[in-house]
């Protein structure tokens, strides 16, 4: 390939195909193309390492807006199963964001998770020891800096007070102006740095769907698990907790996986998937979500009903799978 291309290697299906970056694409562009081959939408393609250099500075386009398992809104979409580029020791040197807003690389050579093939029911997960993570540079715009939804498929298997991190949007560089789904002294907690909410006891070694949506005003909490809501929680109760006086501010550039960027208070344990949507999801709407992980995952499948909606949800059509 020349020095502006993206190889895709063929899996066992047998088919190739390449995709060269035209000058005239914006950096976001050139990513929702990519990551609409590499997750094999035309055929089963897994992103292969190349000698592809970053696409020439341009305006960047708004974030794409997309749908995933029966509700709207998604802006950030991570997953083992898609958009992965390996080295020669499984080590993860990529990853496609599904929405092509982002594509994440390691901080630094040797900071890679190691990508494990089966290691959630037959599905990969990637594996982080604490000291790994990925990270994009780039923006949401402003479509996080109201309410909002974190929703994570992973197990840690560290400690329940060890403070760490799966998720981090944002730089922790300046107070107030992240957002965080983390874990802090056995609490699972939804946090900008210095400002949160602290939400229910840190489950360990089991894996789960868990995560946390937050109003518009930026004041409230309501924390899942499994589909389930376990803790409705509030800034200001953090706030006497911790004797401050604090509040979300704008979210600031960038997006980590496995860490509080750096890796600072890295992630210890598997991630599967990560989801970010644009507005805090409702009741029905994480059952629907749940539903679709709990089935593609095989968790605890006989704990949750399906919703007994068979429409669609914000107009998204249901998808057969992730």
């Amino acid at each position: 390939m020349g020095a502006m291309g993206f190889e895709l290697e063929a899996d066992e299906s047998g088919f190739f195909a390449s995709c060269l970056a035209p000058h005239a694409f914006s950096r976001r562009l050139l990513r929702g193309v990519l990551a609409f081959l590499a997750c094999g939408i035309l055929g089963g393609f897994r992103l292969a390492a190349a000698d592809a250099t970053s696409a020439p500075d341009t305006v960047e386009a708004p974030p794409t807006v997309a749908n995933a398992y029966g509700v709207g809104g998604l802006v950030l979409w991570l997953a083992a199963d898609c958009g992965v580029t390996l080295d020669k020791d499984g080590g993860v040197t990529a990853l496609a964001d599904k929405t092509g807003n982002f594509i994440l690389t390691p901080n630094d050579p040797g900071q890679e998770p190691t990508f494990v093939p089966n290691g959630l029911n037959g599905r990969p997960v990637l594996r982080f020891n604490g000291n790994q993570s990925l990270y994009a540079s780039d923006n949401f715009g402003n479509l996080l800096n109201r309410d909002m939804t974190i929703i994570i498929v992973g197990m840690t298997t560290s400690s329940p007070t060890r403070q760490q991190y799966p998720l981090y949007l944002g730089q922790n560089a300046s107070p107030h102006v992240n957002r965080a789904f983390s874990y802090i002294d056995g609490e699972e907690v939804f946090e900008g740095q210095f400002v949160g909410c602290d939400g229910p006891p840190v489950v360990t070694k089991v894996f789960g769907v868990w995560g946390a949506s937050v109003n518009s005003a930026m004041t409230e909490a309501t924390f899942y698990r499994d589909g389930r809501q376990t803790l409705v929680s509030t800034v200001s109760d953090a706030n006497k907790k911790y004797h401050r006086e604090a509040s979300f501010e704008n979210l600031s550039d960038g997006v980590t996986m496995g860490a509080a960027t750096d890796p600072v208070c890295g992630w210890q344990g598997d991630i599967a998937e990560e989801l970010v949507y644009n507005h805090q999801l409702t009741p029905t709407e994480m059952q629907f979500v749940w539903h679709y992980l709990s089935n593609k995952y095989g968790l605890h499948q006989t704990d949750a009903a399906q919703p007994a909606s068979q429409t669609s949800v914000n107009g998204a059509a249901r998808p057969a799978d992730g």
